[in-house]
């Protein structure tokens, strides 16, 4: 193994460092098109960084995701595959040729990482196995908040950690598109929660064995019930939306403010393509009004999971984080073979446990808020998922609650999931503030739309009402609440 230091924009100006990688990933077709064609694509991903990183290049690097599609596939083969990767790290320019690799220096060099690139010995195909920062996105990029996970990784022996969501272009053979957003998936739910782990490409295979009618290798795509099995597979309790409820968008901005990455179904008229929604872009909250009221139960109500159009997508024909609109899915490509393309499904690999779906607890909060509650109308409306684990951390540093306030919210009896709906007039929602709240049990019955054997808590200025246990009842907390108070913002980061 061998290291070089260099940067992004000696690599875009076609500096040594270009035939330095070139050499050391040994393409089975070394030729002026192949190395040229592979020059591209690696250039393609690093203009969509900041040119002022600075690249650690690591040869002979062993990727644990391409040796199990080598050793699954390409060792098979009559041409000889190399079987080593190369590895690109990016850092903050605090880190460099002139930064003296000591035990003082670790920490800077630790705060300095942006992430990784695997490049695989695959011509067509190179860009493996990478995690980047967000903030390693150059300035064509918007501020966007997404799903993110804590990914291990070492350089130079220091452990490192980037946080973001992981990404990788298909090999064309072992791995298409879809089994690429599941493994992505995974990869992402395996690093964030000690429930579930990351698999191989070699693992999905297996999962989607008992369902082949046909060869798997070479790979001729998924549909999505397969993709959905294939999540179901590790875990998960999925659920699938079509294009033809008509809920389909909101249901989609639900689970992603939400905090869940949805593996999405893509159809062209000629084709088909499956990418992961891992967030949105940075939204201020007064498109509302560009969004407009919609009629719910007779009353209208500004609704914010309506109101959210640009999203963030991880496409494996692309670099990590394409930003595009729900109607527009593949505008980024800008080609007249993906105009047509439209979001048809979307899988949610939903927690087992997570009984009460989002078209369901939509339903229920509306009625709630709108019959118990009696919120006026153009109120704003937003309804999400939240761990218990994460919803109880926000309260706790909620600066608009006192402490004899937060020891009551804590104390409501909560399942490991829970639906909240917070419920805002419009000048309060754009001070970020909440003026009533509802809370419905996730692991509840999902046969009554009126939500009240879900039904946890709700408040309505500084009056709260909580599910009493002992007279299976609901009854008023005697404590005077705070009847405004800051919103929820801590499912994407």
């Amino acid at each position: 193994m061998e290291l070089y230091i260099s940067t992004i924009k000696e690599f875009i100006q076609k500096g040594e460092i270009v035939d330095t990688i070139i050499d050391n990933l040994h393409l089975i077709h070394d030729n002026k098109d192949s190395r040229e064609y592979v020059i591209n694509r690696i250039s393609d991903f690093l203009n969509t960084l900041q040119d002022d990183l600075t690249i650690l290049v690591e040869t002979e690097y062993v990727d644990k995701v391409y040796r199990d599609s080598y050793y699954t596939l390409y060792s098979t083969k009559l041409r000889e595959y190399y079987r080593n990767c190369v590895r690109i790290s990016f850092f903050t320019p605090e880190f460099n040729e002139q930064t003296e690799i000591t035990v003082e220096n670790i920490e800077k060099i630790k705060n300095a990482y942006r992430g990784f690139l695997v490049l695989r010995p695959l011509a067509e195909c190179c860009i493996g196995r990478n995690v980047i920062s967000p903030s390693a996105k150059n300035k064509r990029y918007p501020s966007m908040r997404i799903c993110k996970a804590s990914i291990p990784s070492t350089c130079m022996g220091i452990k490192m950690r980037v946080s973001g969501f992981p990404h990788s272009s298909q090999d064309g053979e072992m791995m298409s598109c879809a089994e690429t957003t599941v493994w992505s998936i995974l990869e992402y739910f395996g690093n964030k929660y000690s429930e579930y782990r990351p698999v191989m490409p070699s693992d999905i295979l297996a999962a989607l064995k008992p369902f082949a009618y046909e060869r798997q290798l070479p790979s001729g795509g998924l549909s999505f019930e397969q993709i959905s099995s294939a999540l179901k597979n590790q875990g998960f309790g999925c659920k699938v939306y079509e294009q033809t409820n008509p809920m389909f968008q909101e249901l989609f901005t639900c689970y992603i403010e939400s905090g869940i990455p949805l593996a999405v179904c893509i159809q062209t008229k000629e084709f088909g393509h499956a990418v992961v929604c891992v967030g949105r872009n940075e939204t201020n909250r007064t498109v509302i009004d560009s969004a407009g009221t919609i009629n719910i139960m007779g009353g209208n109500y500004y609704v914010w999971n309506n109101s959210i159009e640009h999203f963030i997508f991880n496409d494996d024909n692309y670099p990590s984080y394409q930003h595009t609109t729900f109607k527009k899915p593949t505008a980024y490509y800008n080609s007249k073979d993906w105009d047509s393309g439209k979001i048809t499904h979307f899988i949610v690999p939903l927690h087992p446990k997570v009984y009460l779906d989002g078209e369901l607890a939509i339903k229920a909060s509306n009625y709630l808020a709108i019959r118990k509650l009696n919120i006026p109308e153009m109120s704003v409306i937003r309804t999400f998922l939240a761990s218990n684990r994460t919803y109880r951390e926000y309260i706790m540093r909620n600066p608009d609650m006192t402490e004899e306030a937060k020891l009551v919210y804590l104390q409501i009896d909560m399942p490991k999931f829970v639906w909240v709906t917070e419920i805002s007039d419009k000048k309060s929602f754009l001070n970020n503030k909440v003026n009533c709240l509802i809370l419905l049990d996730a692991t509840g019955s999902n046969i009554d739309n009126e939500g009240y054997s879900s039904l946890l808590f709700y408040q309505k200025r500084d009056v709260g009402t909580f599910f009493n246990k002992k007279n299976r009842w609901f009854e008023n907390i005697p404590l005077s609440l705070p009847s405004l108070f800051e919103a929820f913002n801590d499912n994407l980061k």
